[in-house]
């Protein structure tokens, strides 16, 4: 068990896949609910969010239930671009699937508060990492199979084409039989490793998307971007941390500027994200130290973009941040990183 006391959500449509395969097993899902103690009529609802950790109790009742430890890799299947309307329509008008990850990484938090995605480039080969960041409950290896398995679906669906990684590392014990597992990835999975990974080829992450629209995309983008920054449900610390992230680029926020853009008090905002056990210095910390780890994974970036878009003033600066958080530089870390290279 975590020792991590923040709260993080979940959508509903998360639930809804979990709830829809049970029934496809033959379980009364709505009893399932109710005995973890969530609101089963919250389903009807795309808006609605749930606890993470009473989703993490929902998969392991939805295993002991159905004897399945694979029930992730079906749950996944259920996830389809209706799930998340506003993200689903934004990455499927981008250009190619490179252009969708991209899009993936700014907005990963629309599907789940917990969810964390990157991805970089080593020479022709693409590494796509996921993750689900704990709360008190550690996450379910099952919503790390379905979060892997939906990703899948997504991509075959929306290229058309039956897109296979050219290998899988994944954190997760080899299970006693692998058919389910070979038949979703379609591609060598090495077991017991250190990252949740899929490795692409760069012809298929710039494989063209049929339904790529440039004009469309710039409109779901923008959509996107709204429901990030005024619907997305949780606490308001997140809130705080989407609105650091966008002014970033543009220098050092600071806590007045947030203030006026939530049209709140500079004392309200204060005093809310200390019942959130945080303040403003310490979320701004944790913000650029998320987003160095992620930056830092895009080898396309020089040091001195990744300077800029922290809203560091010169290198110097961050290099002395990134020291007090890794204990290594910026560059040392890359070259550690290095050191477990994508396979050719």
């Amino acid at each position: 068990m975590s020792t991590n006391t923040k709260r993080l959500n979940t959508p509903s449509s998360w639930a809804k896949a979990i709830a829809d395969t049970l029934i496809e097993q033959g379980v009364d899902a709505s009893a399932v609910f109710e005995e973890v103690g969530m609101d089963y009529q919250l389903l009807k609802d795309k808006e609605a969010r749930y606890w993470q950790d009473c989703i993490t109790q929902l998969w392991h009742k939805s295993v002991e239930l159905t004897g399945d430890t694979l029930i992730g890799l079906k749950v996944g299947a259920h996830i389809h671009m209706t799930s998340y309307p506003t993200l689903g329509y934004s990455l499927m008008s981008c250009k190619n699937l490179k252009e969708s990850c991209e899009r993936l990484f700014r907005y990963q938090q629309l599907l789940a508060e917990g969810f964390h995605f990157s991805f970089r480039k080593e020479d022709k080969v693409y590494c796509l990492t996921f993750d689900i960041l704990p709360c008190q409950l550690t996450p379910s290896v099952q919503a790390m199979d379905a979060t892997l398995s939906s990703f899948l679906t997504f991509i075959r669906w929306v290229t058309g084409q039956r897109i296979e990684p050219l290998s899988a590392h994944l954190k997760r014990t080899k299970p006693e039989d692998l058919q389910e597992f070979e038949t979703v990835f379609s591609c060598p999975i090495q077991f017991n490793s250190s990252n949740n990974c899929l490795y692409f080829s760069e012809a298929d992450m710039e494989f063209p998307l049929p339904t790529a629209d440039e004009t469309i995309s710039k409109i779901h983008d923008a959509n996107a971007n709204r429901y990030l920054e005024q619907k997305i449900g949780g606490e308001f610390s997140t809130k705080v941390r989407h609105i650091l992230i966008e002014y970033l680029p543009s220098g050092e926020p600071k806590l007045e500027q947030i203030s006026i853009r939530l049209n709140v008090s500079s004392s309200t905002l204060k005093r809310r994200l200390l019942t959130e056990n945080t303040n403003f210095k310490a979320l701004l910390d944790n913000t650029r130290e998320q987003l160095a780890i992620a930056y830092l994974e895009n080898k396309d970036l020089t040091l001195t973009e990744i300077t800029y878009l922290l809203g560091f003033s010169e290198n110097s600066v961050f290099n002395r941040a990134f020291k007090r958080w890794k204990d290594v530089s910026p560059k040392q870390w890359q070259k550690n990183s290095e050191s477990n290279p994508p396979p050719n």
